[in-house]
């Protein structure tokens, strides 16, 4: 059965949308602050623009391998960007989406909207997805936290 859900995380960071956009689009910024443990050593790439990828696959040792393979849709520097994924557990396809990242300039700095809209291809609880978005947000507030 395929379940569908639509969910949206804000966030205010403290610093101007150019470098929040920043840490989005620089591989070694964006591998800082959201590829989980050191332990599931990740292979990783980027290529943030229309037309790009990124790809994560890795996971604990001895557990199952997550794989996420994602294409950029649109890509506005300092304003949006837009994204289909997909999400695999070893090698079963769990999760197709499409994400939508926005930046706002407001004081005192940059809020984020993360809009996900997803059709999940497996049974469970879905709510462990947007619990998952929530810390990869608070993730990037504290790499991005002003010193």
């Amino acid at each position: 059965m395929t379940a569908h859900q639509t969910f949206t995380v804000r966030h205010v960071l403290e610093v101007p949308p150019a470098q929040v956009f920043w840490a989005f689009a620089d591989p070694a910024a964006k591998a800082a602050w959201s590829l989980g443990p050191a332990d599931w050593k990740p292979h990783y790439e980027l290529d943030l623009r229309v037309g790009g990828h990124e790809i994560f696959s890795g996971g604990p040792p001895g557990g199952e391998v997550h794989t996420i393979e994602a294409r950029y849709l649109d890509v506005v520097a300092d304003e949006r960007i837009i994204y289909a994924y997909d999400v695999r557990v070893d090698d079963t396809r769990a999760v197709a989406a499409l994400a939508t990242i926005q930046f706002t300039p407001t004081p005192p700095g940059t809020t984020i909207t993360w809009t996900e809209q997803a059709a999940f291809l497996h049974d469970g609880d879905h709510s462990l997805f947007q619990r998952h978005l929530r810390n990869v947000v608070r993730s990037l507030a504290r790499y991005l936290a002003p010193a």
